[in-house]
């Protein structure tokens, strides 16, 4: 069995690559603060990297995991500072895998509600709303994905009162 990558793809990888080297990491010295890095989140969006493992009927790019792959694979090369695991992958796939409404959808798939997952402090499973949680990925966050009482998913806006943290990749 042969595999190879499709003109398809060695076109995702190119773009992923050009949009990498402009988001890569600065020098330590030079390292942004827990502050967003919009301008990164949009490119991502504008492109259509953000949400596109989700179905294309909802808006998403239908994309296959090995797209996904490729992109993921471009940021880290140049130690992207940019969330795109978290909020570009994770959490509108799993938005998208559980039902999320249309309007909820929509609005996570454009890239205006921004949503990661929010992790226990174990770091083992994910957290129960009106508990303490970790938001995996968060930075320019507006929501997270948590546990009811009854152990559904659910999206609850993030608290303005947000710790910082010394490393921007664990806000």
């Amino acid at each position: 069995m042969e595999a190879a990558l499709s003109e398809d793809q060695f076109l995702i990888v190119e773009t992923a690559a050009r949009v990498a080297e402009q988001l890569a990491c600065p020098a330590p010295t030079e390292l942004p603060t827990t502050d967003d890095d919009l301008v990164g989140w949009e490119m991502l969006t504008e492109i259509g990297f953000a949400s596109m493992h989700v179905d294309g009927t909802h808006g998403g790019g239908d994309a296959h995991s090995t797209d996904v792959a490729l992109v993921t694979e471009q940021l880290a090369a140049t130690l992207s500072c940019v969330p795109y695991l978290g909020q570009g992958v994770l959490g509108p796939e799993l938005a998208w895998r559980l039902g999320a409404p249309s309007p909820v959808l929509a609005g996570i798939v454009d890239g205006t509600r921004r949503v990661t997952i929010a992790l226990d402090p174990s770091l083992r499973s994910i957290a129960r709303v009106g508990h303490r949680g970790i938001a995996w990925d968060a930075r320019g966050a507006t929501h997270a994905l948590a546990l009811d009482a009854t152990r559904c998913l659910c999206l609850v806006e993030i608290a303005s009162q947000v710790e910082r943290s010394a490393d921007i990749t664990r806000v």
